[in-house]
């Protein structure tokens, strides 16, 4: 369930303020309630090239000037909108990768992530994870460049206590004033240092309806990140 996610801010000048951008280069402002990275959104981010400013990219990383992305999205699935950030620095590991992630990291703008809590019953529940009050925050990435246009995936790694509730993998999740913190990332050595002591902080969670995982639905409405109570879920809170 890494690949859930949701923005619903649209005023540009809170969501410059809260990251301490000066200008977002787009002329709309991209809002989902609920949104899943195999439909290849465009996603606001925040490069290291560029940090003055907020652009769009599209949640799937390809090869610099890729020739034929939706086939490279294809063959690689998931792997293109998430990376497992372990696998960056393996010898295997295709040479643009590795320049991206020591070069070309972004900060993903989002308001929410969406989980799965199994309960006791082996019933799957949808839970939504966020800062209080639905602010907003980042989450780390890397990018590439396709003639003018940004791709990018979010990097995961093995859960903390508080993700491991739900999935065994998480994403790199902050708060808006850590951006250059994570920029500052420049080595293998410092993202195994991150990797060791990075916890989800400041974060909250509740369940929410079950058509977030249930592909036959439109799960891209308000009502979506509402709560939801679920009887067996008495004993969780």
């Amino acid at each position: 369930m890494c690949y859930h996610t949701s923005q619903k801010k649209q005023n540009r000048e809170t969501i410059k303020n809260d990251f301490g951008v000066n200008k977002i280069d787009s002329d709309f402002i991209p809002t989902y309630y609920h949104v899943n990275g195999f439909q290849r959104p465009q996603m606001m981010v925040i490069t290291e090239q560029e940090p003055e400013k907020i652009q769009l990219a599209t949640w799937s990383i390809a090869p610099p000037n890729s020739e034929d992305m939706v086939g490279y999205w294809k063959k690689t699935g998931g792997g293109c909108i998430n990376t497992r950030i372990e696998s960056l620095f393996e010898s295997k590991t295709p040479y643009w990768k590795k320049d991206a992630i020591l070069g070309n990291k972004c900060v993903f703008i989002i308001d929410g992530m969406f989980k799965v809590y199994t309960a006791s019953n082996k019933n799957k529940i949808p839970m939504l994870v966020r800062r209080p009050n639905d602010e907003l925050f980042g989450v780390l990435g890397y990018y590439t460049e396709q003639g003018g246009i940004l791709t990018a995936s979010m990097l995961t790694t093995d859960s903390d206590d508080f993700i491991g509730q739900f999935h065994k993998r998480m994403t790199f999740a902050f708060e808006p004033q850590d951006v250059e913190y994570f920029f500052k990332l420049n080595s293998e050595e410092d993202f195994k240092n991150e990797i060791q002591a990075h916890k989800t902080r400041g974060f909250e969670y509740y369940s929410v309806s079950h058509d977030v995982i249930n592909s036959h639905k439109e799960s891209n409405r308000p009502d979506i990140v509402s709560k939801v109570e679920y009887p067996e879920l008495n004993t969780l809170f």
